[in-house]
């Protein structure tokens, strides 16, 4: 495998033979309810018209009520998709808020414990947003803890 040279043509090939797959994959339902949900970006390099760019790839991974991971969805970006922050361009409050509605309009309706880095921390009031469900205050309450205040055992 590594070593192994290929032809443009060949790549493109083997793209469009799986991309039907990828397609689907990227439109399947998920379950109603993850307990956890775990939102990330990852830098990948993205060749655009012969030219490498540093892009974000935005994850969603989360637990199922059996405790099995999931990759939700990978997201990159176009270069219209939202503002350029310190990562990147999407960085934005819209861009995460485009995630989480693919996650609802997937068929998520709960998400129980949202974990994301400051960076991602639009993330979560996007998804707060998303998932806001109205309770009677005695039966439930919510709360946005940062991450390194969980690792502190302060929360």
């Amino acid at each position: 495998m590594y070593g192994t040279q290929l032809s443009p043509e060949t790549v493109s090939r083997i793209t469009d033979q799986v991309m039907e797959e990828v397609k689907a994959w990227q439109r399947r339902p998920l379950d109603p309810v993850y307990p956890v949900v775990f939102l990330d970006a990852l830098m990948v390099k993205v060749r655009d018209n012969h030219v490498v760019h540093n892009k974000p790839a935005y994850l969603a991974v989360g637990i199922d009520t059996d405790g099995d991971k999931h990759v939700l969805g990978i997201w990159v970006p176009k270069a219209g998709d939202g503002p350029a922050g310190p990562r990147g361009i999407g960085e934005g409050a819209a861009f995460w808020r485009s995630v989480v509605t693919d996650l609802r309009n997937r068929g998520v309706t709960d998400i129980l414990i949202a974990c994301c880095d400051c960076a991602a921390s639009t993330a979560a009031w996007a998804m707060t947003a998303a998932f806001l469900i109205f309770r009677p205050r005695s039966h439930a309450s919510s709360r946005l803890v940062p991450l390194r205040r969980i690792a502190a055992g302060v929360w």
